[in-house]
């Protein structure tokens, strides 16, 4: 079939397509005038009236018509130096065309009187059909040439000068003859077939980023051409008259099958590379796999005719292998990347296992150095892309890493200790001295250390080597809404617009021309129903009297499918039919003294009451919502924060599309889409979701499913939750028995000085570093389970997690678990450890912007250490009521109110030049319901000065509680 020929055809064809004019090249200097007559006869000889006779240079010149001699006469004045002469006959009570148009070039250089005879021949007519919609494209194809071939030689069939090319552009025949570009005029008994060349914009997703291999170079093009053939055995044959229609969804689709197997075939080529560098494909080839299972049945479905099912098949199987190779790409990219940062991670580990294990220099050093050689030999072992780096680099590498450990965790500690904040008091400093007793202690505790690590590194190994969680870009078909919708069909809207602020909030984009010409083409649609709405707004579009109007909607009455259900809301009036009026909500009629014929103004664009409707709201259309538009409300002035609602029935005005059109920021949102019965709605829904990113939603059955092209989150193999659930409640169980073993120690802890949240960190200060050294060594560990899992017959169709941020995540699965159960542990055991947790609670009366705090002091005193308990704390608020004290207490005076006792004073501090802390504050021991006293302090001023003053009291209450028990 002289394939090469065809080729260099069609690209000499497209790169005319683009070209601004053929006529070009023939322009004269000046202008010339051509007088051109002759006849126009039938291939019997008869002559023909009404044949169309065009003179075309860069623009078309002149045309007439024969009259009933056949005879033609026209006469023009041209600048170019060559002109086309066109013959053209229709005979409008035949189907298609009966006769070949004819094509004579003329020069035009200078004046001249021309005499010129046509003879036109048999012809038949081909009819393309069906929309062109390349697999790797969502984009409308606008350039499209067909060219008639003899099938004898496979030569574009050129009878005289007339040349067989029909399509888009300024050099086919459709343009000359103004033909529809989809129907081909052939000559009657010769054997053809049809060549189709496109051109159209390539599909870009997914971005390509990693030029630097192979399978990622260049093969992304902006603009694609490309060709493929219509012809059915042999060739077509057409007796004279006759009209073929061809549907050129079948031949694209087989086209497109064509070269998608060969890209079936690089992908797995591209697998085979990655696995041979030891990456786990398992995921990858189960994309491969599932892009067969796709292909497989597609071409029985183009022999039945299920074009559109084989569509969906054919384009889901390419965004799956366009997925597969993005995966790879990524995998081989990050993994060089990732190894550099595993490598800081792995020797950072290994400094804190060696002062996890050792206390002496010494023998830290020579535990480091251990661990570090281990773990960076087992990386250099399982890390897929490792083994690409020479030993020498890797080597450097890994000591590098070491050495910056070392240095910097040798230097925080003493660089960190001597930070002070406020007020005097080492935070800094105390974290690290939290972390360094908890490091101790996890020493003491070996064996309670050993398991809770055991179940933190069997939960990272878990999720690291047995789940997976991956993006991928392809059609999204979900259930949507839960109101079941009133009309089956389609529904199209345009993608979701992404508000650049506040105000744009419920801003869509328009539905154009271009969209409702495309829906229009797809298979088996019989109808499509525009409907506008307004642009969301928090002014109204208009006013009646004082209600606002903050909605429009605009119907096609004719096409739209829910007008009898908006006819059957209509409670007085007509129904709404004539261009220029409109319906209003009922409470209209007797609100605003309306009736129906008065005339409104809504945006500017004078209305007549049709009638007046109830019930709008209730109509849902295909998506399952109602029909109702929004509107914008401001919650919030500072800052602003708008959000968007639908409008009321009352604030409505309904009206026709074209009457709506002309209100200002009211534009067409949706069309609705009707095909004929029995059109499979899921598959045609699901095509139009493929070939365009728009978001389709289908309604069939009572249910509302929405279709759209988009990027979702996978995950496949063993969930995580489980394991996370049961490392929880054994670091639940280790803490709290970890606590009540050392009741004692928390004793000593809090009469050194250390505050309830000192003593909550060295139990958090456990939890972490067995959280960050498991979690770091169990990631390395589950990244060894890969090649044992690529062994077995079985592998879990997991994806491999090289990137850095997997290990990142795999840290705050381990940390998350043991502090999160330490949490736990430490809430559960509030009557061992004293807790700075505080309730506020805002007290009923407020005056100049001071209110009333309330607080229970952690405590509870019986008769026999109620006097004690008050010169205590008596006594130690006098040794800051010196003026210079900071804090300062004055104004202290105890008195009796029955059984309980009543201790005020003021405390004051100034932080700095400009702030100062005050409240006046009452603390009241009164009985509880068993006879105890439960001390309560209520702190008059702002909230930080209360809680400040909260703060201190309650050091106190526990320094006395901590002495009392060392008494006991």
């Amino acid at each position: 079939m002289l394939i090469t020929l065809r080729k260099h055809r069609a690209v000499l064809l497209l790169a005319a397509l683009l070209a601004t004019s053929l006529m070009g090249l023939g322009e004269a200097q000046g202008s010339a005038s051509i007088g051109v007559q002759g006849f126009v006869y039938g291939p019997n000889g008869e002559p023909f009236q009404n044949a169309s006779i065009r003179l075309w240079g860069f623009y078309l010149e002149a045309e007439t018509t024969t009259d009933s001699t056949g005879h033609y006469e026209l006469s023009a004045t041209t600048t170019q130096g060559f002109c086309q002469l066109y013959a053209f006959y229709d005979d409008p009570d035949t189907d298609g065309y009966d006769l070949l148009p004819s094509q004579r070039r003329l020069d035009t250089g200078e004046d001249t009187t021309l005499s010129v005879n046509f003879t036109l021949q048999p012809a038949a007519t081909v009819r393309v059909t069906g929309q062109l919609k390349p697999v790797e494209s969502t984009r409308k194809v606008t350039k499209y040439a067909f060219e008639v071939v003899d099938a004898l030689d496979g030569r574009l069939i050129e009878l005289g000068e007339y040349r067989l090319t029909y399509g888009t552009g300024m050099n086919v025949q459709s343009y000359f003859l103004d033909l529809d570009t989809m129907t081909l005029i052939v000559p009657a008994d010769t054997p053809f077939w049809v060549e189709v060349s496109s051109s159209y914009q390539h599909e870009r997703y997914p971005p390509s980023r990693y030029r630097r291999y192979r399978w990622g170079s260049g093969r992304t093009r902006i603009e694609t051409f490309n060709e493929f053939s219509m012809a059915e055995g042999e060739a077509f044959i057409l007796g004279a008259g006759e009209v073929l229609e061809l549907d050129i969804r079948k031949y694209s689709l087989t086209a497109d099958m064509a070269r998608i197997h060969p890209m079936v075939e690089e992908v797995e080529v591209d697998l085979s590379e990655v696995e041979g560098q030891g990456f786990y494909v398992a995921a990858e080839s189960h994309g491969i796999q599932e892009a067969k299972e796709f292909l497989s049945g597609i071409d029985e479905k183009i022999e039945s005719q299920e074009y559109e099912a084989a569509y969906v098949d054919l384009r889901q199987a390419y965004l799956k292998l366009l997925s597969v190779r993005g995966r790879l790409e990524a995998a081989v990219y990050e993994a060089g990347v990732s190894l550099k940062i595993l490598m800081v991670f792995t020797a950072v580990t290994s400094v804190a296992l060696g002062a996890l294990l050792a206390a002496n220099g010494i023998l830290k050093l020579l535990l480091t150095l251990g661990s570090f050689a281990s773990m960076i030999l087992y990386l250099r072992q399982v890390f897929p892309g490792s083994a690409v780096i020479e030993p020498g680099s890797f080597t450097s590498m890994a000591a590098a890493s070491l050495l910056g450990a070392l240095l910097v965790l040798s230097l925080l500690p003493r660089v960190l200790g001597d930070a002070v904040g406020e007020g005097g008091m080492a935070r800094v400093g105390a974290l690290v001295a939290v972390f360094s007793m908890g490091s101790r202690s996890l020493r003491r505790r070996k064996l309670r250390s050993l398991f809770t690590f055991a179940t933190i590194l069997t939960l990272t190994m878990s999720f690291v080597a047995l789940t997976s969680f991956s993006t991928s870009y392809g059609l999204i078909f979900n259930r949507y809404g839960g109101d079941k919708p009133d009309v089956e069909g389609i529904m199209v809207r345009m993608p979701h617009y992404p508000p650049n602020s506040e105000f744009e909030k419920g801003v869509f984009s328009p539905i154009i021309d271009v969209t409702i010409e495309w829906a229009w083409g797809n298979e088996g649609v019989v109808n499509v129903a525009e409907l506008a709405e307004n642009i969301p707004s928090l002014r109204p579009y208009g006013r009646i009297g004082d209600w606002p109007i903050f909605g429009v909607i605009g119907v096609q009455p004719d096409v739209e499918p829910l007008m009898s259900l908006i006819d059957d809301a209509v409670v007085e009036g007509g129904p709404l039919r004539e261009e220029g009026d409109c319906l209003l909500h009922r409470y209209m009629r007797s609100n605003a003294d309306l009736e129906v014929g008065d005339q409104i103004v809504v945006g500017g664009v004078p209305l007549r009451i049709a009638g007046f409707f109830g019930g709008i709201g209730r109509i849902t259309d295909v998506d399952g919502e109602t029909i109702l538009p929004n509107y914008q409300v401001m919650v919030s002035s500072d800052p602003v924060i708008i959000e968007v609602q639908v409008c009321s029935e009352a604030e409505v005005v309904i009206t026709t599309l074209e009457t709506a059109l002309r209100i200002d920021r009211v534009h067409v949102s949706r069309i609705d889409v009707g095909l004929e019965p029995g059109a499979d709605l899921e598959t045609i829904g699901k095509s139009m979701a493929l070939s365009r990113e728009y978001r389709v939603w289908i309604s069939e059955g009572g249910e509302s499913h929405i279709a759209y092209m988009g990027s979702q989150i996978g995950g496949k193999g063993f969930p995580i939750v489980v394991p996370w659930a049961i490392v929880i409640l054994n670091v639940v169980t280790t803490m709290l028995n970890s606590m009540f073993e050392r009741r004692r120690e928390i004793d000593i802890l809090s009469s050194i000085g250390l505050n309830p949240m000192h003593i909550a960190g060295v139990f958090l200060a456990e939890a972490s570093i067995l959280g960050v050294t498991g979690g770091s060594i169990g990631y390395l560990l589950g990244m060894g389970l890969y090649p044992v899992m690529k062994s077995l017959a079985w592998a879990p169709v997991v994806s491999q997690k090289i990137s850095a941020v997997w290990l990142v995540a795999a840290l705050g699965i381990a940390v998350a678990s043991v502090v999160f159960g330490s949490v736990v542990a430490l809430g559960w055991s509030v009557g061992l450890t004293p807790s700075l947790t505080r309730r506020w609670n805002l007290g009923e009366q407020e005056t100049d912007f001071r209110a009333e705090w309330e607080t229970r002091l952690p405590v509870r005193l019986s008769d026999e250490n109620l006097e004690g308990f008050l010169s205590y704390l008596m006594s130690y608020l006098e040794r800051f009521s010196d003026y210079e004290s900071v804090p300062r207490i004055s104004s202290m005076r105890l008195a009796e109110e029955g059984e309980a006792r009543v201790l005020s004073f003021i405390y004051n501090a100034r932080e700095t030049s400009i702030h100062a802390t005050r409240t006046s504050n009452v603390i009241t021991l009164a009985r509880d319901e068993e006879g105890a006293y439960v001390p309560t302090m209520v702190s008059k001023g702002d909230r930080d000065s209360a809680t400040t003053t909260g703060a201190f009291i309650r050091k106190i209450v526990i320094r006395w509680s901590t002495e009392q028990g060392k008494k006991a």
